[in-house]
């Protein structure tokens, strides 16, 4: 044993802070349960749990998703030296290793000696032999996705894909992903009340000649016969996309290979109230928020379509087949919240695939929903007269809009 070990060793501690986390719902689990002590790792008068709670928390919640390998079903193998190679087939974890991979950030002698402390000194995750949720809806995504983008397209609702219970040996129909998708959106509270005159929205359009100012239609969503095929919505199907910031908006659309173009940006804002999905609002769960274990069940389906909708998709012809998913997600949440629910939903707020931290918007509105009469209140958007602002492609300077161009 070295020296650094011996030292970690001999450590005790009986009172803990949150100061040495970085997981919220450990935090959130020591301010609610703790009381004034001195923590004996900061050595300072805070809010402070016993060490033995939190551990027995921190133990019952690693066993939501981990058990003993042993108790997992596998073969066990005796004449390996180490009692992680001992069990073919399955992926073992010492506690510190668990640990490490949850508790982000957290110092290693804390890590330490709460992991010498847990129930088990090794652990393998439950969906190997008992899958999680989480693990049974990822597939389901991965299967959804291949059948509509390569089995079927329009008449995807077969009985005899059906399953009542969805398990480990069988998957669920696109048409149950699909409800289970919109009942995730219930469940992790995305949906957004927008009063109206309360939303801007920037639309941003190239165009090769210098032209006088663009008008509300040219800026508008485009007509339906030349409406192209987008993340969100199929060819033929006119959508309003824009970005909550201008700078979002023309990166959205910038092509750099066309340095003589224009853009031509305009702000609408909307003269109705809205409802929108906003997908920003979506947050990864901690296996230790033991109040939101629901909503980490349901977190992965939403994170995997989100994982869809921002990636790159080169503009070679693959994006008509990669786009299906995502636009039969938003043709469904469009239809489905109306007919189902009687709840109308006008659009989506998602992360902007082109400028990292910022937001893109989809309403469901066609060139008939904008106007620049803002006495029309029978309309949803308003282009505002100012400010409408045209540039030279080859004139903008790319640092200040914070892209990678």
């Amino acid at each position: 044993m070295t020296t650094i070990e011996k030292l970690i060793e001999d450590m005790e501690y009986e009172y803990i802070s949150d100061e040495p986390f970085n997981d919220y719902a450990i935090k959130e689990y020591i301010k609610k349960n703790g009381v004034k002590e001195v923590c004996d790792w900061t050595e300072e008068e805070s809010t402070c749990i016993l060490m033995s709670d939190l551990v027995e928390f921190i133990d019952k919640r690693i066993q939501t998703d981990y058990v003993e390998p042993y108790y997992a079903g596998a073969g066990y193998d005796k004449e390996e030296t180490f009692y992680e190679d001992r069990f073919p087939g399955l992926f073992v974890q010492s506690s510190l290793e668990v640990l490490t991979d949850h508790l982000v950030d957290t110092p290693f002698e804390i890590l330490k000696y709460i992991a010498d402390r847990l129930s088990e000194e090794y652990w393998t995750r439950k969906e190997l032999y008992e899958p999680l949720q989480g693990e049974l809806d990822a597939q389901n995504w991965e299967k959804f996705k291949y059948l509509i983008k390569h089995k079927v397209r329009f008449m995807f609702f077969n009985e005899s894909e059906k399953h009542e219970t969805p398990s480990y040996e069988s998957y669920s129909d696109p048409y149950t992903i699909l409800k289970k998708f919109r009942d995730a959106i219930f469940t992790h509270e995305l949906i957004v009340e927008i009063e109206a005159n309360k939303l801007d929205i920037y639309r941003a359009r190239m165009h090769k000649r210098q032209k006088r100012q663009l008008n509300f239609t040219e800026l508008g969503p485009p007509p339906e016969e030349i409406a192209q095929a987008n993340r969100l919505s199929p060819a033929g199907i006119t959508m309003f996309y824009g970005a909550l910031e201008e700078e979002t908006a023309i990166i959205e659309v910038l092509d750099i290979n066309k340095p003589d173009y224009f853009i031509t940006t305009g702000r609408f804002s909307n003269l109705k109230a809205l409802r929108l999905i906003d997908f920003t609002q979506l947050n990864w769960i901690s296996i230790f928020d033991e109040a939101n274990e629901k909503k980490r069940e349901t977190y992965v389906l939403l994170s995997q379509f989100l994982e869809d909708l921002t990636k790159p998709i080169s503009n070679d012809g693959s994006q008509h087949i990669e786009y299906i998913p995502t636009q039969v997600v938003t043709e469904y949440l469009k239809s489905s919240f109306n007919s189902d629910l009687n709840q109308e939903i006008h659009g989506l707020i998602f992360p902007s695939t082109k400028r990292k931290g910022h937001e893109n918007v989809v309403l469901f509105f066609n060139g008939q929903n904008v106007t620049n009469d803002k006495n029309e209140l029978d309309k949803y958007l308003l282009l505002n007269p100012m400010p409408i602002s045209k540039y030279q492609i080859n004139e903008l300077n790319f640092s200040v809009l914070n892209t990678n161009f």
